[in-house]
């Protein structure tokens, strides 16, 4: 019976999968150029009431200049969660390759690895 659930999971996980909407490359350009015009809103500073509805506003405004470059279709709650997800693999592609970049130039590793210009 635990192999029946295990397969009818997989079943509604392959499910789900399939409707997975891809956002353009020319989406993520105008998000990226919105945000560097509207610094606040990219860090999330605006926390007060006020601010709060100029956000909200702005979120409106940049979900119709992306939804205008066509599809995929999605509100203001959408695109929050696709900048949201740009930012979190961004900064987890920078962390592992300032992982890399330290170990391979580590005193360590450089002295490991010689070019072998200085057996010449």
């Amino acid at each position: 019976m635990c192999l029946r659930k295990d397969r009818s999971r997989k079943f509604f996980f392959r499910m789900a999968s399939s409707k997975i909407r891809n956002t353009k490359v020319s989406q993520f350009e105008i998000m990226v150029n919105y945000m560097t015009k509207h610094p606040d809103l990219s860090k999330g500073y605006l926390k007060t009431p006020e601010a709060r509805q100029k956000s909200k506003h702005l979120w409106t405004n940049q979900s119709i200049d992306l939804n205008a470059e066509g599809p995929p279709q999605r509100d203001a709650e959408g695109w929050k969660k696709v900048w949201a997800d740009f930012k979190v693999h961004t900064k987890a592609k920078l962390r592992k390759n300032k992982f890399v970049w330290n170990w391979w130039w580590s005193p360590e590793t450089s002295s490991t690895y010689s070019t072998g210009r200085e057996s010449q």
